[in-house]
């Protein structure tokens, strides 16, 4: 499977993840398609010698890390690193952070909103207005 991204670079899209962007129609590739056989072959030799190649079946159920990270930013709502607590403190705290990612992940948006920074016009961002916590 990782030997697709170098198909994926050609602009073979054949073989990608079907909820990926380049499935999509009116998908642009950011980047030159690799279309010269001697960086096609670079480029498979060194996907060849990447760690997650020859170990793959350590990586086989990894699809993405954003739901570890959310966590870990909610934990140090709860558990700041540069405070030392109690084990029962902690362990209080650390239930509070759990029941609280349990309670609030994927809460739906009531709405959603641009944010445009005056001091970069051109940078516009959305976000979205939860829904109250429950809690």
């Amino acid at each position: 499977m990782i030997m697709n991204i170098s198909k994926h670079f050609q602009g073979d899209h054949h073989s990608c993840y079907l909820e990926s962007p380049c499935r999509q129609p009116g998908y642009v590739p950011q980047k030159k398609p690799l279309t010269m056989p001697a960086a096609i072959s670079a480029y498979e030799d060194a996907l060849r010698k990447t760690l997650i190649y020859k170990a793959a079946e350590s990586f086989h159920l990894c699809r993405d890390t954003y739901w570890v990270e959310s966590f870990n930013h909610q934990l140090l709502t709860y558990l700041p690193k540069r405070i030392h607590f109690h084990t029962k403190t902690f362990e209080m705290r650390m239930n509070l952070a759990v029941m609280d990612w349990n309670e609030n992940t994927q809460r739906l948006a009531t709405s959603h909103h641009e944010y445009i920074d005056v001091r970069r016009p051109d940078h516009h961002s959305t976000y979205n207005v939860l829904v109250k916590k429950t809690y």
